[in-house]
């Protein structure tokens, strides 16, 4: 069965979803193996101890959540060691973002733009929050 013959008119969000996970996965792996590379662990071994990132991935409106773990650079092989992903469901941080224009005194100003939030979904901003306050570690001497 096709993503496409089972979504129906729920297609078009659930792709842009999967779109958010794989570019946030890829992502997260590049960062990852180029880290466990320059600290010198070889194509094709195991990590002696494994690295961890995570990732927030949008539109704007939607937010896809991902904390990735690489263990092995062996990608050969099925048995043995994985690498892993884990990843929330993409998440509105709200419905509907209402923008009003608010026009300049002068026919030359530019306008000004006045944005109300409706629905806004505090639990998709409380994991964002938590996912920036836990930062990132310094490496390569770069935080």
């Amino acid at each position: 069965m096709t993503t496409s013959s089972w979504l129906g008119t729920k297609k078009i969000g659930v792709e842009i979803i999967l779109l958010f996970n794989v570019a946030g996965t890829m992502f997260s792996f590049g960062r990852l193996a180029a880290e466990a590379l320059n600290q010198g662990t070889p194509l094709g071994n195991d990590l002696e101890k494994p690295l961890v990132t995570q990732c927030i991935a949008t539109d704007g409106i939607r937010l896809s959540f991902l904390c990735y773990q690489l263990n092995t650079l062996d990608l050969e092989n099925d048995s043995g060691i994985k690498n892993m992903v884990w990843i929330t469901p993409g998440e509105f941080m709200y419905i509907k973002p209402l923008i009003k224009e608010i026009p300049g005194i002068r026919k030359r100003d530019l306008p000004t733009y006045e944005v109300e939030l409706q629905g806004f979904n505090d639990n998709c901003f409380e994991m964002f929050v938590r996912m920036m306050l836990n930062g990132c570690q310094e490496t390569w001497g770069i935080m």
